[in-house]
């Protein structure tokens, strides 16, 4: 076939004919013979249009042999124009992979070339079950924590903030990283007396971090809600108790943003979010959860980059369920993990070698949870998990 430089060099200083030629050609000569027709049989368009085809066919090539013979350059570049059909392209082969074959008897094989390491963010679903999560690259974390803050104090128009520091490792990191985002003189903190058995530990603390904080650790006493709702014809059962417990701390801390033109935040973990009916679905649209999607065996690792102190970090008590549910809280994330991020199905799970009453009545609870919870504000934490070491063949070491 002719290429397209061979065209381009024929029609180079000749533009002028060309156009000439072709409007001649493709327009011109076809009008012609349309109008002669329809002035033959008025009335006939149709007819004339199919006459007008046919005629162009024959008297264009008689047309294009006058040029070609009156200028000899004409023939040549006619030649040109009319290109030839285009030549059926084979198919294209597909390379030939030789097969391998197996080594004789007594030829040791050939030694098989080892991969770099790959660690994707989440493994594969053939990879191998493992209740381990991946830990937190916490100063990345720490940092969009406190960015998410910061948005949120703009989204809502409130700068001020207000939160219960009730002394455990959750409270106390989400204060600091509040204090950070916001400034200190920024953030209100509240203990409350709920009647529950007194933990002397967790409200020295929470006096402790506040102190460090430059803030007044102030208290709320529930007892009395609590007595005059309990009474011996509702009687008490502690499950319907411990929501009763969030619902008025929860309506507390949404009276005093108000009043001090401040947002909600909470401290609820992912852990929590997912297994319990926490306070964000109690004016959900008010409540900010900076640790929402963070595990609870992950909080630790944030908490040191806060720089809270080891005292408070090293014993971490267990998942509050782990008791109900009869597994540690490390295993409670792994399910979690496995189930939710890496979207392995229940009867696979049941290789972890748990007991399957347990893996049943975690996602039970689960499934309780997600009943009642409703979308609330946290920062998506994936992005910062830090895989697990992986073997050459991308296996979990």
């Amino acid at each position: 076939p002719i290429s397209l430089s061979d065209i381009t060099q024929t029609l180079r200083g000749k533009g002028v004919v060309i156009v000439v030629f072709l409007f001649i050609r493709m327009i011109l000569l076809p009008v012609v013979i349309f109008f002669l027709f329809q002035a033959l049989w008025p009335g006939y368009s149709l007819a004339a249009l199919l006459l007008t085809g046919i005629s162009t066919g024959v008297v264009a090539p008689f047309i294009s042999g006058l040029l070609q013979a009156n200028t000899p350059k004409g023939r040549e570049l006619l030649d040109k124009l009319e290109l030839p059909a285009a030549e059926a392209s084979p198919a294209p082969q597909l390379p030939t992979v030789p097969k391998v074959q197996p080594p004789a008897p007594g030829v040791p094989a050939p030694e098989k070339l080892e991969r770099a390491p790959v660690a994707p963010v989440r493994a594969e679903v053939t990879a191998p079950l493992s209740l381990k999560i991946p830990g937190l690259d916490a100063a990345r974390a720490k940092k969009a924590l406190v960015e998410f803050l910061q948005e949120q104090r703009e989204i809502r128009g409130r700068a001020r903030a207000i939160m219960e520091l009730s002394g455990e490792l959750n409270s106390i990191t989400t204060s600091v990283l509040l204090a950070e985002a916001l400034g200190s003189d920024k953030v209100e903190l509240y203990f409350f007396l709920d009647g529950e058995p007194e933990n002397q530990t967790r409200r020295e603390q929470a006096r402790m971090v506040a102190s460090r904080l430059g803030r007044n650790l102030e208290f709320k006493d529930l007892r009395p809600i609590l007595a005059a709702v309990y009474t011996g014809e509702t009687g008490v059962d502690p499950a319907r108790r411990a929501e009763r417990i969030i619902f008025e701390k929860q309506a507390w801390l949404l009276d005093l943003a108000d009043a001090h033109n401040a947002m909600v935040v909470q401290s609820t973990n992912k852990t929590e979010r997912l297994l319990t009916r926490s306070a964000g679905q109690v004016g959900e649209g008010r409540t900010v959860f900076p640790l929402g999607d963070v595990y609870q065996s992950q909080v630790p690792d944030l908490a040191r980059v806060c720089n809270i102190p080891a005292e408070v970090v090293n014993p971490t008590r267990e998942f509050f369920l782990s008791q109900e549910l009869g597994l540690k809280t490390a295993e409670i994330d792994g399910l979690l993990y496995q189930m939710l991020d890496i979207k392995i199905s229940l009867a696979r799970l049941m290789d972890l070698g748990l007991a399957e009453g347990k893996v049943h009545a975690l996602y039970q609870k689960l499934r309780a949870a997600a009943q009642v919870r409703r979308s609330s504000a946290w920062e998506a934490m994936g992005a910062y998990y830090v895989p697990r070491p992986w073997t050459s063949n991308g296996n979990r070491s």
